[in-house]
């Protein structure tokens, strides 16, 4: 496939840019992607890097975070380290990389804002299987109304969270119901 921009090089990278609901797709050669990152980041002074990768995009994503709005103040936060690979914040800020899965636990609350701000949402709810389909939301609505009756219960709302309640039985048991059919 060639590139959308040059149509003369193979096209690399794939770049989804999501805007509300509005989801755009682009095919750019690591040359056209490098000016279309700069000009996303509004950093066209920049000099072009010459290898384009998801680390130097990260990397200037991170760079374009304001730090301040996170919950640690900045010298704290980048001081911190995963427990498990030692990686700190600092280095995952200058490389945009992770050091291991751990590092999403670690640094959840410095990520999730930019994770947030990439993909327009924290938690990833991609596609799913078909026969999965219907099990999978009958269990994030029971996920949700758990969260419901907490909350009701600490309000001291007790009709509300019976209501509640009796309604995750009904899906727990319509859940039951459905695997036993497969």
């Amino acid at each position: 496939m060639l590139c959308d921009k040059c149509k003369k090089r193979e096209a690399t990278m794939h770049i989804v840019q999501l805007n509300g609901d509005k989801r755009t797709e682009h095919y750019f050669c690591k040359e056209c992607a490098a000016e279309f990152s700069n000009f996303i980041l509004k950093k066209k002074k920049e000099k072009i890097p010459e290898e384009v990768s998801l680390g130097n995009l990260l990397n200037n994503l991170f760079s374009n975070l304001n730090l301040s709005a996170l919950s640690l103040p900045d010298s704290e936060m980048m001081q911190a380290t995963c427990p498990h690979c030692h990686t700190s914040y600092q280095e995952i800020i200058e490389h945009g990389k992770l050091g291991c899965p751990e590092c999403y636990k670690e640094f959840a609350k410095q990520l999730a804002p930019l994770l947030k701000r990439l993909y327009g949402a924290s938690e990833y709810k991609g596609k799913i299987p078909k026969r999965a389909k219907k099990k999978l939301r009958v269990s994030r609505d029971i996920s949700r109304l758990r969260e419901e009756i907490a909350a009701c219960i600490a309000e001291e709302s007790y009709e509300k969270a019976a209501k509640i309640r009796d309604e995750i039985k009904k899906l727990e048991a319509e859940n039951i119901d459905s695997s036993e059919e497969e």
